[in-house]
């Protein structure tokens, strides 16, 4: 919203300029010249919007979550043996959300795993993953997309 509302005062601006320009001298290229400034300044920002958006379209990781970083900051609980299957996207560049399958040793584990979650949660908002979907498995006894 903002980028079309400077969009619209660069041109209102070049409009002004242009005819102050073109009424005191003799200068009728200045308002190709600007149009083709404000056009430029447009186009730039459509890719930067554009590149953007097909990100968020693909499901793309965000720029600033690592999964590897995730992955291993999900390996250093001990309750959990291996992670697969880690999804993490954007809904709308700001929102990220994450899927992810889960690996723990023991049944005992399964009976105790909200506090595990609540940690979990609470460690991936500092990769800024806003929405987080566990599947949890036990070892042996699993999806069957890995091999643990």
């Amino acid at each position: 919203m903002s980028l079309h509302l400077l969009e619209d005062v660069l041109g209102w601006i070049a409009v002004l300029t242009g005819s102050i320009i073109m009424h005191f001298f003799d200068i009728p290229i200045i308002d190709p010249i600007l149009s083709l400034g404000i056009a430029l300044f447009i186009l730039i920002n459509v890719y930067k919007n554009l590149k953007e958006t097909i990100q968020i379209v693909m499901q793309g990781v965000p720029e600033n979550t690592n999964v590897k970083e995730v992955e291993q900051r999900l390996l250093s609980y001990p309750e959990i043996v291996a992670v697969h299957d880690i999804h993490i996207w954007s809904m709308d560049g700001e929102y990220t959300i994450m899927t992810a399958h889960i690996v723990v040793q023991d049944k005992e584990t399964f009976t105790a795993l909200d506090p595990l979650k609540k940690k979990i949660r609470k460690d991936l908002k500092e990769f800024h993953v806003e929405h987080v979907t566990l599947e949890f498995e036990n070892v042996g006894n699993h999806c069957g997309v890995v091999d643990v």
